[in-house]
């Protein structure tokens, strides 16, 4: 049985699907994983399906965005902390604690990213939120 009252019904999980799906098959993501963080963030968010999947495809375009000055210094002997930020995203969850890479040139999934974020969100302050979202 459908439950009317849900936040998230089917039509705005694909109005906001096509927004992200390019961008999330791109990173990775598989379409129930997709999905499931759309059907998260408008819960949480209570936001419209095609502002929802805006934002999302725009968190995945940040996660992978390399910036250029970085990339042209990056050695392949580098792991940890000796790794220079590549992008904003990277410099933020650095500060909390979360790496968004295994090594120089190594992304981690980005749901293993978003993951950790998740079991640690309602620990972060107002503004640590708002940095992770900017």
């Amino acid at each position: 049985m459908i439950d009317q009252n849900a936040a998230v019904s089917a039509g705005n999980i694909a109005t906001a699907m096509q927004q992200v799906s390019a961008s999330a098959q791109q990173a990775g993501l598989d379409i129930d994983t997709t999905m499931g963080y759309i059907s998260t963030i408008a819960d949480v968010s209570q936001r419209d399906p095609s502002s929802v999947g805006a934002s999302l495809r725009t968190i995945i375009s940040r996660y992978g965005t390399v910036k250029a000055g970085a990339f042209s210094g990056m050695g392949t002997d580098n792991t940890g902390d000796d790794l220079e930020n590549i992008n904003d995203i990277e410099k933020v969850l650095r500060r909390l604690g979360i790496s968004i890479r295994t090594n120089t040139m190594e992304f981690r999934a980005l749901d293993e990213v978003l993951g950790e974020i998740a079991d640690k969100w309602m620990e972060y302050s107002s503004v640590e939120r708002n940095a992770i979202n900017c």
